[in-house]
């Protein structure tokens, strides 16, 4: 759920040729779909859905190099709170200059 008022939404996205090198980080995994194309195809109603309300989303490549440290700097597991806040945080620094 997006709050209300929000214009700019970091989008995490996965790269094809780093999916199974994710899916062994995630720790919620099991939360996620077990292929790339079922991620995909839900990936992209989500996104689609977030740009025909008006937000402005952008897709945040996770990196399965340096993802794992980010979360660590910041004592974060890496799971789905974890990569929102990656996203979002992209986000914040490309707009809003924080």
């Amino acid at each position: 759920m997006i709050p209300q008022g929000v214009k700019y939404v970091g989008f995490p996205w996965f790269e094809k040729k780093n999916f199974k090198k994710l899916m062994k980080l995630f720790v919620d995994n099991h939360l996620l779909h077990d292929s790339y194309g079922e991620w995909l195809k839900d990936a992209e109603h989500k996104y689609n859905s977030l740009k025909e309300k008006g937000i402005t989303v952008d897709k945040v490549n996770i990196d399965p190099k340096t993802f794992p440290s980010w979360c660590k700097s910041r004592g974060l597991n890496i799971d789905t709170k974890a990569r929102m806040e990656f996203a979002n945080e992209f986000v914040a620094r490309k707009y809003l200059g924080k």
